[in-house]
């Protein structure tokens, strides 16, 4: 593809990267060789797919983090402080031309991410606390040779065919459970068109049992919803045009990552804005 990128200044850091993205990138292939078509094309998919075949999807995240030590016996806990999940539709081109045209649709839209990117990590607001000398482990990997990048993972999640839900959206195990609070907004609202992307938002859920309890697709849908209608109804001349939820569940722990989109036809750019602010502050807690 013909998209330019920002490179790591750190051939140590570089190279620790490109071994997380090979071992994706090599899991991936061996999925997608055995993987069947879906019956469905995903949701996000850029309409020029509809001629390609839809196999399979996949996640891979960087996240940030800290550790926070907690008294003994207990371990360090680590904090995620900022989570970056990039999902990826995996076709099958029936042509060369289908091919090509795929190539300039994917590069155009990792362009306008990098340039997204780039725009939001320019902003100090989600940076962790400098911390003493004697604390510079719990926020920065000190393990590298010629850089000290804050503590950071790639979580990588394959979705396996005969697991990927019908209905283009991945799945999400069924639990009873108490209800869930919304805990923290961990990604950027963006808006899309007529619709809102209200980012990623972790859920706190007990952890009492071996099996980590997952809410079910139900209630988390109307605790968010509601919080949504709540805050149209307390700001009058909007209304809620319909509720989509995106949701996934992340392996390396019990929080699954939740991804809400409210289609607000009646939005006009600067009130929508408005309105991401006001989501941030007000009804998703962000800490």
């Amino acid at each position: 593809m013909g998209v330019m990128l920002v490179k790591i200044n750190s051939d140590e850091l570089s190279n620790q990267l490109e071994k997380e993205i090979q071992a994706f990138l090599t899991e991936l292939d061996t999925t997608v060789k055995a993987s069947v078509p879906r019956r469905r094309t995903p949701l996000s998919s850029p309409t020029l797919t509809e001629t390609a075949i839809p196999l399979l999807g996949a996640q891979i995240s960087l996240e940030f983090f800290q550790r926070r030590p907690r008294p003994w016996p207990l371990p360090v806990e680590a904090v995620a402080w900022e989570r970056w999940i990039l999902f990826l539709d995996i076709f099958k081109a029936n042509s060369y031309d289908d091919l090509a045209r795929m190539r300039v649709s994917v590069a155009e839209s990792v362009g306008e991410i990098v340039l997204q990117l780039c725009s939001s990590i320019n902003r100090p607001q989600y940076l962790p606390k400098m911390p003493t000398r004697t604390e510079l482990s719990n926020v920065f990997d000190s393990n590298l040779s010629d850089c000290q990048p804050y503590l950071f993972k790639v979580c990588r999640v394959p979705i396996r065919p005969e697991t990927t839900s019908q209905s283009g959206l991945t799945g999400m195990r069924s639990l009873a459970g108490p209800t869930p609070i919304v805990r923290a907004l961990l990604c950027k609202p963006s808006v899309s068109g007529g619709v809102i992307v209200i980012g990623g938002c972790e859920l706190d859920v007990p952890q009492s049992s071996q099996d980590p309890l997952i809410p079910s697709e139900y209630s988390v849908t109307k605790i968010i919803e509601k919080r949504v209608r709540d805050y149209f109804n307390n700001h009058g001349d909007i209304e809620l045009e319909g509720f989509i939820l995106h949701y996934n569940v992340s392996l390396d722990g019990p929080c699954p990552l939740i991804y809400a989109c409210v289609a607000t036809p009646s939005f006009g750019s600067e009130r929508a804005q408005e309105f991401l602010c006001a989501v941030k502050v007000d009804f998703f807690g962000l800490i």
